[in-house]
């Protein structure tokens, strides 16, 4: 049957990243794609793209780099190796978003598969 299926999903902006960008991202999330590829994956499962919205990049460093830095702040100085491991790929997350946060970010999809759709 129908519905709606909405999804964020993290995507190259632009179809040549800087190789920095790329190398980051190709040891997190190797499949990463473009936006449109992302559209087409869900017209061809048989749903139709009823909207696509990016987040835009200040809402990264606002809502989600900034209070992370704060934490690491607070956190590092006392973390274990271990802790201190995940702590230096999360700063170089940082690092990689402010020098390339324009190359990539978050699509919210919302997509919507007809009642008669098979």
């Amino acid at each position: 049957p129908g519905g709606w299926l909405a999804i964020s999903e993290c995507h190259w902006l632009s179809n040549k990243p800087p190789e920095a960008a790329r190398a980051f991202w190709q040891a997190s999330y190797p499949d990463m794609t473009v936006v449109e590829a992302g559209r087409q994956t869900a017209q061809r499962l048989g749903f139709t793209v009823d909207a696509t919205l990016l987040l835009p990049k200040d809402a990264w460093l606002q809502d989600y780099y900034h209070p992370l830095e704060a934490r690491i702040s607070e956190i590092k100085p006392t973390a274990s190796r271990e802790l201190r491991d995940i702590i230096e790929n999360l700063e170089r997350e940082i690092h990689i978003f402010r020098q390339f946060g324009d190359s990539y970010g978050y699509a919210f999809h919302i997509f919507r598969r007809p009642l008669d759709a098979v």
